[in-house]
């Protein structure tokens, strides 16, 4: 699979703050994967902030399941319509899109670095 898309969300609501990074892989199938690492940090904790990784099938927008995430309070159940996997644990994440993707978790970053076209 190589890279086709990358797509940043900041945003500062309030007394909350929260940023999205898309990240959309392609095959040579055309078969398509969207990984989404969502981060906020809340006006009631200023030291620890909070994460949530998802993974979709196809090359998903993410600004409106973004939006309806951070209108809810962070709720993932807006994840649940469309989009396939979804955690607060990193590597369960890495795992299921390496395995999607074809690369060994051994392999990682450099094997997900070598997927992406050069520009």
């Amino acid at each position: 699979m190589s890279l086709v898309d990358i797509a940043l969300l900041p945003l500062r609501v309030a007394d909350t703050a929260w940023s999205a990074v898309a990240v959309t892989y392609a095959s040579d199938t055309d078969r398509t994967i969207t990984g989404l690492v969502l981060k906020w940090l809340t006006g009631e904790s200023r030291n620890d902030s909070s994460s949530r990784f998802v993974l979709g099938d196809g090359d998903l927008d993410i600004e409106d399941v973004c939006n309806r995430w951070a209108a809810g309070r962070f709720d993932a159940s807006v994840f649940k319509e469309n989009w396939r996997f979804s955690t607060k644990v990193e590597s369960q994440y890495l795992a299921q899109l390496y395995a999607t993707i074809g690369i060994r978790a051994s392999d990682g970053a450099p094997a997900a670095a070598r997927a992406m076209p050069s520009r």
